[in-house]
């Protein structure tokens, strides 16, 4: 008999081996969404209300170099820079 040929014997093996494969890992993911959906359950937090921020539509922005006058002057050389 030669081993590398393929019997309905073997054929039946093989499939069977399959089969427990998938679903051992059918299990295994069944057991993780389980998990995590339990998980997430005992991790909710009582609902709050939330309030809405009031927005300012005219927020003011600092003025434009045209708004303000364009550059300083430049400044002569060796003066250091204006402190904070």
């Amino acid at each position: 008999m030669n081993p590398l040929k393929l019997t309905s014997s073997s054929s039946l093996v093989s499939w069977l081996i399959f089969l427990a494969v998938i679903l051992t890992v059918g299990l295994v993911i069944g057991i993780y969404i389980l998990w995590a959906m339990g998980l997430r359950e005992a991790g909710k937090a009582p609902h709050r209300k939330h309030h809405k921020r009031r927005r300012r539509h005219h927020r003011q922005h600092n003025p434009t170099l045209a708004q303000s006058g364009g550059l300083p002057p430049k400044r002569p050389d060796g003066e250091p820079p204006p402190g904070p």
